[in-house]
Formats: structure tokens, sequence, C-alpha cells
């Protein structure tokens, strides 16, 4: 099944859902679209908001100066949107969510990672990536083990 990025509104408030009750901070937005052709790389850090209309994605930076971006998705062909949160659990340990939603002419790939350290783990692949429950159930698990394993080490 061909799918849209209409499709793609409910997983992400659903990773927004289960960042909200790991008490989970969003911290960083990766956009890369290809639309006509073009390539467009798109980096947000710092507070942010994004919000997602009937025509597109609207990403509002909350720092000195705001900036909006909008990006029309009825033109896409290509999308990856990756959100990264975070949240500090003790002076040293920290618990990081990355949710990667990729869709490619019409095919979804939902990648995540759950870590206290980003860069040395590695991508996971859902295998079911229009499933909102398995999402969920599957995501909630991993940060709570992790959560779990954290603060017995901390003891």
């Amino acid at each position: 099944m061909a799918q849209t990025f209409h499709d793609l509104v409910p997983l992400l408030k659903e990773i927004k859902s289960i960042a909200k009750r790991f008490y989970m901070s969003l911290y960083k937005v990766v956009l890369a679209v290809v639309e006509d052709n073009l390539l467009t790389f798109v980096t947000f850090n710092g507070a942010l908001d994004v919000d997602l209309t009937e025509n597109g994605i609207k990403v509002k930076v909350l720092d000195e100066n705001v900036s909006t971006l909008f990006i029309d998705t009825q033109k896409l062909k290509t999308l990856d949107i990756q959100l990264r949160f975070s949240r500090r659990l003790s002076d040293k340990t920290c618990i990081f969510l990355s949710v990667s939603l990729q869709l490619d002419h019409g095919e979804l790939t939902v990648r995540y990672i759950v870590s206290t350290n980003p860069p040395n783990m590695e991508w996971k692949e859902l295998d079911n990536p229009e499933d909102i429950e398995a999402l969920y159930k599957t995501i909630s698990e991993e940060l709570l083990n992790l959560r779990d394993k954290l603060l017995e080490e901390v003891k």
C-alpha cells in the first residue's frame, strides 16, 4: 500500500506522545526532502514546535529570533523526518530517543534508536511501519528497560 505524508501524521503524533510519557524534550529535528528533484536538508536545534497541517509540516524554532519553515508535502517524492528527544536522569546520565520516518515514493520505513549515547548505536527498523500500536509498545518497552537499568546503576 502506497503511503502519503498524511499517513505519517498519526505516527508522528504517537511518537510525540511516547516522548511526553517519558518526560522527554524534543531537541532536534532533521528533515531531508526531495522535492521536484531538489534535495533540501534542514536541521533544527533547540526549543522546537512542530505542527502538522493539512498541506505540510511547519517547524517553528523558538530562540531569540522565532523562525518558521514550511514544507509543502503535496509535491514531495521523498521525505525523511528524524525527531530526537532527550531526558536527563542525573548529572551524568541522559536517555535519548531518535525516530526516523522515511517516505520514499510511497514506501514507508520507520527506524529508531533508544540509547544513552546515540552516535554509537545502530538504527533498528520496525517490521510493520504502519502498526502504531507496535511502534508504541516496542519503543516504550525499550525506554522503560533502559530507564530502569540506568536508575539501578545510579543507586
